[in-house]
């Protein structure tokens, strides 16, 4: 055991005697004052040796308790880890819990939303527009290829599809002519 300087410093100068050992019962360090009330430096010897047996009795009663003391806060402080290593792995079951509770809720909106998609669109397409491709891209983003004869027919679904809250931040692209027949890709987010 090893005193600091600053440690060492205070206690040379104290006027009580203080007399430090270690869990072995030797002593560590005495003070000058210690020295000179003892008559004798005990520094590396056994604190035992200049105490008669009751005392003796009495400190190896002392250590006994501080004995058992120390090893029942080692009891509790390995309980405290096994709580915390549980709590950290209910923590990540918890979560992982609530990550497959999350993925599971948005595969069902999605697998009931797209039923309800098509049923929806079912009711509002314009008799000359055909649906040549539905597709779920991604989450709730669909993408839908129509074709009709004429522009405007196209243009109307577009608008139907937003005015009716089928679907939100609805676009699409240039609509392209090819052999008589008026193609357009419709995307959106289902509701």
């Amino acid at each position: 055991m090893e005193l600091s300087v600053f440690f060492k410093s205070i206690i040379d100068r104290d006027t009580a005697p203080v007399v430090i050992c270690d869990t072995e019962h030797t002593v560590v360090y005495m003070n000058p004052s210690s020295v000179a009330r003892y008559h004798v430096n005990l520094t590396g010897k056994s604190l035992k040796a200049c105490h008669n047996a009751d005392s003796n009795k009495k400190i190896d009663e002392v250590n006994s308790v501080t004995a058992e003391q120390q090893r029942e806060v080692d009891n509790i402080q390995k309980d405290k880890n096994k709580v915390d290593a549980r709590t950290n792995e209910y923590a990540k079951l918890i979560s992982n819990l609530q990550t497959l509770s999350e993925t599971v809720a948005a595969n069902s909106k999605t697998k009931n939303a797209i039923p309800t998609l098509l049923n929806q669109i079912m009711y509002v397409i314009p008799k000359n527009v055909q649906l040549t491709s539905i597709e779920n891209t991604e989450g709730t983003h669909i993408v839908i290829n129509a074709e009709a004869k004429q522009y405007e027919q196209l243009g109307y679904f577009k608008a139907i599809l937003k005015t009716e809250n089928i679907l939100s931040n609805v676009v699409s692209d240039s609509a392209v002519k090819e052999n008589g027949v008026v193609k357009v890709t419709i995307e959106g987010d289902i509701i």
